[in-house]
C-alpha cells in the first residue's frame, strides 16, 4: 500500500509580494498610499492577502465588491497599526490596533488615516463563493473600476448592504491556552472569534507568544476536521517555523499557509514578544474551538508521527517529545 504524502507548508515572503501604488483622496495629500498583494494560489479560502499603508491623513480610494466592480466578495480586515477611520454611507467607526472588521459585499467602504504615524491596515479577500481570481482581482486594483466619489453623499448605490462587523480587540477577552509541555506546547494569550458572519471562515485569532514560548505540533486532519485551511501572518518579530520536512525562520508580515493535512509549530525564537494572527478556512460547522487541545481525536498519534518524520529527515526533536 502506497504511503500517503502530507502536503507541506507554504512561506509567502512579505518581500516577494506585489505592491502596487494607488492615489490617496485627500485633497490636501499628494501621497500615494502603497499596498502589498500576497497571492496564495493553492488555496480555497485565502487566495487574496493585502497589506495597506496610509500615512497621516492618507485615505484609501472607495471600494466597493459587486457584479460591476469585480464580483461578490466579501472582505476581512484587521488594523495592525496605528488609529484608523472606517467611513461607509451608513457611518463612521474608529478603530483600533487589531481590531477586525468584516464588510460583506456590495458595502462601499474607505479607511482613512487621522492620526500622527502610519497605519497598517490587513486584508483577507474571501474567495471562497466566487469565481474572481488573483490576476483580474489585481487589474480591478490597478484600473480602479468603480466609480470614485470626493465625498460617500455623493454616492448613487441602491442596495447598500448591512452595516459592517467590527470585533473590537479590547473587548474580547484573552483565552489562555495550556498544552501539555510533552507534545511541544507552551501555555499563551489568545484572543480568539468565531463569526457567525463569515460562512468559509471559521476563526479568526490573535497570538501572543513570549520569547522561548511555541504552539505545539499539531496538524488539521481531514479525517477528523474535514478540509481545513489555515494562515498564518506574523505581525511584528521573527519567527521559526517548524514541520515534519523543515524548519525555517519567518519574518515581519511574512504569511504561512497550512493546506489540509499539514504539520506546523511556531516557536519564539527570540527576545521580545511574539504576535501574529491566524485564520481558519473551512466549511464545517463544527466549533474549531471542539478541536484545540491534545485530547482531540487522533492528536497523540498524529503528534508521535510527525516527530518520527523529523527523525528520518534529520531535523531536532524536542527535548519534551513523548516517549512510547
Amino acid at each position: 500500500m502506497q504511503k500517503k504524502i502530507r502536503p507541506r507548508s507554504q512561506i509567502y515572503p512579505f518581500d516577494e509580494s506585489v505592491s502596487i501604488s494607488h492615489k490617496s483622496l485627500n485633497t490636501n495629500n499628494t501621497n500615494n498610499y502603497q499596498v502589498w498583494y500576497y497571492h496564495i494560489a493553492d488555496s480555497d479560502y485565502f487566495e487574496i492577502i493585502s497589506l495597506t499603508r496610509l500615512l497621516p491623513s492618507d485615505r484609501t480610494q472607495y471600494i466597493i465588491h459587486n457584479n460591476e466592480t469585480g464580483g461578490d466578495l466579501e472582505r476581512l480586515y484587521i488594523i495592525l497599526k496605528g488609529n484608523v477611520t472606517l467611513q461607509t454611507p451608513l457611518g463612521k467607526y474608529k478603530l483600533r490596533k487589531f481590531d477586525s472588521i468584516f464588510c460583506p459585499d456590495n458595502l462601499a467602504h474607505q479607511f482613512q488615516n487621522e492620526g500622527l504615524e502610519e497605519c497598517l491596515i490587513g486584508s483577507i479577500v474571501l474567495t471562497k463563493n466566487s469565481n474572481i481570481g488573483f490576476d483580474d482581482f489585481i487589474k480591478y486594483a490597478i484600473n480602479n473600476r468603480h466609480e470614485v466619489h470626493d465625498d460617500f453623499e455623493d454616492c448613487d448605490y441602491n442596495n447598500i448592504a448591512d452595516e459592517p462587523t467590527i470585533w473590537e480587540f479590547n473587548s474580547i477577552d484573552p483565552v489562555l491556552r495550556t498544552r501539555s509541555k510533552s507534545v511541544g506546547g507552551s501555555e499563551r494569550f489568545e484572543w480568539f472569534v468565531e463569526p457567525d458572519e463569515l460562512d468559509s471562515v471559521s476563526s479568526t485569532d490573535i497570538i501572543c507568544l513570549d520569547p522561548g514560548k511555541k504552539i505545539g505540533f499539531h496538524t488539521h486532519m481531514p479525517e477528523y476536521e474535514g478540509q481545513v485551511e489555515e494562515i498564518y501572518w506574523i505581525f511584528n518579530e521573527k519567527a521559526q517555523l517548524r514541520t515534519e520536512y523543515f524548519d525555517k525562520n519567518v519574518n515581519k508580515y511574512d504569511l504561512i499557509f497550512f493546506p489540509p493535512g499539514s504539520s506546523h509549530q511556531i516557536y519564539n525564537c527570540t527576545l521580545n514578544t511574539l504576535w501574529f494572527g491566524a485564520w481558519i478556512g473551512s466549511d464545517s460547522t463544527n466549533s474549531y474551538k471542539n478541536t484545540l487541545g491534545q485530547d482531540r481525536t487522533g492528536y497523540i498519534e498524529e503528534y508521535k508521527r510527525i516527530i518520527e518524520a523529523r527523525k528520518r529527515r534529520g531535523l531536532p526533536i524536542p527535548p519534551e517529545t513523548l516517549s512510547d
